[in-house]
């Protein structure tokens, strides 16, 4: 009985020290706890700072366009016939004035004969009454009308000439030809369209500007013309016009004319055109991961004198690289920057750098 007594009181007092020393071992816990949220509290945020200078910044203009023929036509039949001879080919080239397709002239041949057969008639004719009237044999009236009958006889020989000459169809551009419509032996009619040609030794640009900036663009300024399926190809365009108008985007078209003497720019290929670019001084420009990012507003942090966190809202202008942009207003030079740790901060705080 006595040494069940022994051990229930052995065991009593071991867990009173047991408990006494997790009791201790939990405040000691909480307290370390409490110390370090302490100490957390009063460690500054560590930020990177850099010092607002004003600079002097190139802003590039450059428009994004595409080619387009300088010139492209449908050559039109004009008169009725058969094509007895086509001198051009798809995918070939033609020069200006160049013949390019003859319909058969046999039917105007004959009319032509007839036509200049009536012609010498009316003339005999003319001459005849004309002697008669010297002699006081015939009428002012029918001196009139042997000179109105040679007229119009004159008149159907040109009027044949003309339609022989029309039998010959002529390129009225150089270029290249990008649409054939007609086979040699074809009947064609009035109106039907024959070949289209296009000319691409001289391509056009058209790139659309806004109204800012085509105040700094001026007829026959030269302008260098980048491919994006031509890498490493260069070419040098010449403002050729400027919309007086704008569109409904209230943008301006400014087209350009680009040589091609070698037809290795196609027609509806993408270019840039690089314009140039204007000259600001004293242009204010922070890092875009400067910005809060969570802000409603743009918004940075800077260290005021005392080095305290003063929250500024800023108003934006152009970017002018991959992270960088312009502040028109709310920064000034000398202004301490939070650059990098600025989404920890609050107004008032005092960080470390």
């Amino acid at each position: 009985m006595k040494t069940l007594f022994r051990i229930a009181w052995i065991t009593l007092l071991t867990l009173a020290v047991v408990g006494g020393t997790i009791r201790t071992l939990l405040a000691k816990r909480e307290d370390n706890r409490q110390q370090a949220a302490k100490a957390l509290q009063t460690v500054a945020p560590a930020v990177e700072l850099m010092t607002i200078g004003a600079q002097t910044v190139e802003y590039p203009l450059d428009v994004v366009g595409k080619t387009e023929p300088s010139s492209e036509v449908t050559i039109i039949v004009e008169n009725p016939g058969r094509i007895s001879a086509l001198y051009l080919r798809e995918g070939g080239t033609v020069a200006q004035g160049q013949v390019v397709a003859e319909t058969d002239t046999e039917l105007r041949r004959i009319s032509l004969e007839a036509a200049e057969s009536s012609l010498r008639q009316a003339e005999r004719t003319l001459r005849r009454v004309e002697n008669l009237h010297a002699e006081n044999n015939a009428t002012e009236a029918e001196v009139e009308n042997a000179r109105y009958s040679a007229e119009q006889a004159y008149a159907s020989v040109a009027s044949a000439k003309r339609l022989i000459r029309d039998a010959r169809i002529i390129a009225p551009i150089s270029g290249v030809v990008t649409q054939k419509n007609v086979e040699q032996g074809a009947v064609v009619q009035p109106g039907q369209p024959l070949a289209k040609i296009t000319n691409i030794a001289t391509l056009k640009v058209v790139a659309p500007l806004t109204e800012q900036d085509i105040t700094k663009i001026k007829k026959g300024q030269t302008v260098k013309v980048t491919f994006d399926a031509l890498p490493g190809k260069t070419a040098s365009g010449r403002v050729s016009n400027i919309a007086v108008v704008a569109d409904e985007a209230g943008r301006f078209d400014v087209e350009l004319s680009v040589p091609n003497p070698s037809g290795e720019i196609r027609a509806g290929m993408s270019v840039r055109a690089h314009f140039g670019g204007a000259t600001r001084k004293n242009v204010v420009i922070i890092p875009k991961t400067a910005l809060l990012s969570l802000a409603a507003t743009p918004s940075v942090f800077i260290l005021d004198t005392e080095g305290k966190a003063l929250l500024r809202t800023v108003e934006l202008g152009n970017s002018t690289g991959d992270n960088a942009v312009e502040v028109l207003s709310g920064l000034q030079t000398g202004d301490r920057l939070v650059v990098k740790g600025q989404d920890n901060l609050k107004t008032g705080d005092k960080p470390g750098y």
